[in-house]
C-alpha cells in the first residue's frame, strides 16, 4: 500500500477510533466528576483508543517517520469525527471552528507522537511517547477548562497555548521524522 492509501486507510481508522472511545467513555463517566472526566479520563482513553488504528496497521509502520504520519493521519481522522459529533450535538458554528483550530491539531499531535514511538520499533520509546500523548491532552484539556478554573482572564492566554502547542508538536515532529 502506498503511502497516500496507508494515509487515506489511517485517517479512516481514526475516524472510527471514536465510535470505541464514545462507547468507553459512557461506561466511564458516571463513576467520576465531570472534571475528572475532563482532565484524566477522557485523555487516558482517547490517547489509548487512538493507538487502535496504528497497531492494526503496524505491517505498514516500518519507521519511527511512516509511524508518525499515520499517526497524524489517524489523529486527524479522530479529530474530525469528533468535531462533527460536537456540532451535530451544538449546531453552533463557533463551536466547530474553534474546536477545528484547536482539537484537530491536538488529536493529529498527539496520536503522531503515538506514532513515531510504535514506528520506532522499541517498547521503551512507545511507551514513553503513550505518556507524552497522554500528558500532551492533558494540558490541552485543563487549557479548555482555564476559564472554569482560573476566571476569565485566561481566555485568550489559553487559547493560544491550545493552537500553538498543538502546532508546534507538528513542527517538532516533523523535524524529527526527516
Amino acid at each position: 500500500m502506498g503511502p497516500g492509501s496507508a494515509a487515506l486507510t489511517a485517517f479512516a481508522l481514526g475516524a472510527l477510533a471514536v465510535l470505541l472511545t464514545l462507547g468507553i467513555g459512557l461506561a466511564v463517566q458516571d463513576s467520576l466528576s465531570s472534571l475528572a472526566n475532563t482532565l484524566v479520563a477522557a485523555p487516558v482513553i482517547e490517547e489509548l483508543v487512538k493507538a487502535v488504528p496504528l497497531i492494526l496497521m503496524i505491517r505498514m509502520i516500518r519507521t519511527a517517520k511512516r509511524g508518525a504520519m499515520l499517526g497524524v493521519s489517524a489523529g486527524a481522522g479522530f479529530g474530525m469525527i469528533e468535531n462533527l459529533g460536537y456540532f451535530v450535538a451544538s449546531m453552533d458554528t463557533d463551536l466547530l471552528l474553534l474546536r477545528s483550530f484547536t482539537t484537530l491539531p491536538l488529536h493529529a499531535a498527539a496520536t503522531g507522537v503515538l506514532g513515531y514511538g510504535i514506528g520506532s520499533r522499541r517498547a521503551g520509546t512507545a511507551a514513553v511517547c503513550l505518556l507524552m500523548a497522554i500528558a500532551l491532552h492533558m494540558a490541552f484539556n485543563t487549557l479548555a477548562m482555564s476559564v472554569v478554573l482560573w476566571g476569565e482572564w485566561t481566555a485568550i492566554p489559553s487559547l493560544v497555548l491550545r493552537i500553538a502547542v498543538p502546532a508546534a508538536t507538528l513542527v517538532l515532529l516533523a523535524h524529527r521524522s526527516r
